[in-house]
């Protein structure tokens, strides 16, 4: 059964527009991801600071194996300048 998630990336002031170049540029290099289904980026209106991703996975599990082997190779690394805090995930299961 497939999950939506939301994901929040809290940009360090001022450095939102930044965050979202560096999104798109690994978007548009990267293949696809095993178990993604579709995902979109927002900016946040009420944060000048904030992006939120709502993506649809085909499980939870599929995504954390994908978001593991991402970690692992180092690939997010760079996400981490941008960043004034962890990011925060909520997983929407349907079924629930």
């Amino acid at each position: 059964m497939t999950v939506k998630v939301i994901t929040e990336f809290p940009a360090k002031s001022g450095r939102r527009d930044e965050l979202i170049g560096w999104i798109e540029r690994m978007m548009a290099d990267a293949p696809p991801i095993p178990g993604a289904l579709n995902n979109s980026f927002y900016k946040a209106a009420e944060d000048p600071d904030l992006v939120v991703e709502i993506g649809e996975w085909e499980s939870a599990q599929a995504r954390e194996a994908a978001f593991g082997q991402i970690e692992a190779s180092g690939g997010f690394a760079p996400m981490y300048e941008f960043l004034a805090a962890p990011l925060r995930v909520t997983v929407l299961d349907p079924s629930q």
